[in-house]
């Protein structure tokens, strides 16, 4: 069916996001010892470390969230939700999705773009060092991200929906 090789897709897109997001934490690390090597072994501290290091964490951060959706590997308060069966937990969850996730998602993907265009137009430079590098591809990366995990809450929607009327396991 269509609809399954669309939420493959999202699978995957989520999949690829998570693994680029993983290489910006490393790139994080590396930037903080270099920048903690040089300050005590030689004295001499950088300009740009502290923002670097800032960048990555958020970009690993950001495209996290879709492969953590994803992957069912998310923080969920399990007290009721175990009792269930599994109709039960994906007509919650697909109630959740409907109130409280879906709207949030296209909230923060609105405000994201208006958040990330207003640093566009004023060329945003970071206040926190004398090196002020620009902030706008970082906040470029607010909507991106939200906007991955708005497309795998959708594909979890549908999956749990299923589920749902149907019966049977998630895809």
């Amino acid at each position: 069916m269509k609809i399954d090789r669309a939420l493959q897709i999202i699978d995957s897109i989520s999949d690829i996001a998570g693994k680029i997001g993983r290489w910006l934490l490393p790139a994080c690390l590396a930037v903080v010892f270099y920048d903690v090597f040089l300050r005590y072994v030689f004295h001499s501290a950088t300009i740009w470390a502290f923002d670097m290091a800032i960048f990555f964490y958020a970009g690993n951060f950001l495209l996290a969230g879709a492969f953590v959706l994803r992957h069912q590997s998310h923080i969920r308060v399990d007290v009721i939700y175990n009792l269930l069966s599994r109709r039960g937990k994906a007509i919650l969850e697909s109630c959740f999705y409907i109130a409280i996730t879906l709207p949030l998602m296209v909230i923060m993907v609105y405000a994201g773009i208006v958040y990330a265009a207003d640093s566009w137009v004023s060329w945003e430079t970071s206040p926190y060092t004398v090196w002020h590098p620009p902030v706008y591809p970082v906040k470029t990366m607010i909507p991106i991200a939200y906007m991955l995990l708005l497309l795998q809450a959708i594909a979890d929607f549908i999956r749990n929906l299923r589920v749902a009327v149907k019966g049977g396991r998630k895809i």
